[in-house]
């Protein structure tokens, strides 16, 4: 398991009490968040005015990295107050085991997160499970029973995945094709050879 930014102890971290400075000290940094540690609208308009990127990040009891968000200033829409703690437990685990039919997967509570910010993503620890350069798909279950298939190829790095945040329903990480799940058509970076290639096609047609 990665070790949370080499900060030492938990006392030498930055708090929520500490934001205010934290926000305005110029540059990114990082914010060790506990159980009753909520972001207000104002907070988040901070963070926006300051156009740094904050992470905030959740330890375990051994001081290990269990998940952060990543927070960035520059692109962000505020939304309100924001909940950044996920629940340990997961509700009705039986009923989403059942409509994911079994399949072997990590879930991901995120119904405390109400006012989730437009641009806000994602870092949790997925290493016990799978391995370094491992792909894995990203599945939402929705209110509705809907599953939709978010991302087909999430990256492990360092024993997590990142991923941008839409919702507060649960996520699911697993490797398994879920049959039944509606696919989210995925944005594709720019890539160049093809738009090459499109230009050289054209050029053959014209001469």
């Amino acid at each position: 398991i990665e070790e949370a930014i080499a900060l030492g102890t938990a006392q030498e971290h930055n708090t929520y009490t500490d934001f205010d400075n934290v926000v305005n000290s110029g540059g990114d940094a990082e914010i060790v968040i506990t159980d009753s540690d909520k972001l207000s609208k104002d907070d988040i308009d901070k963070i926006v005015n300051s156009k740094n990127k904050i992470t905030l990040t959740k330890l375990d009891e051994n001081n290990k990295q269990l998940y952060s968000w990543i927070i960035d200033g520059s692109s962000i829409k505020n939304s309100g107050e924001f909940n950044p703690n996920l629940p340990l437990e997961i509700k009705d685990l039986d009923k989403l085991e059942a409509a994911f039919n079994y399949a072997e997967g990590i879930y991901l509570d995120l119904s405390n997160c109400i006012n989730v910010p437009d641009g806000i993503s994602l870092k949790y620890y997925v290493g016990d499970k799978y391995a370094d350069n491992e792909k894995v798909k990203l599945y939402a279950y929705g209110k509705d029973g809907k599953i939709t298939q978010l991302k087909s190829d999430l990256v492990v790095k360092d024993g997590y995945v990142e991923f941008e945040v839409k919702d507060n329903g649960t996520h699911f990480v697993s490797m398994t094709t879920v049959n039944n799940a509606v696919v989210v058509k995925e944005e594709k970076g720019f890539n160049i050879w093809m738009i090459i290639a499109i230009v050289l096609g054209v050029i053959a047609l014209v001469l």
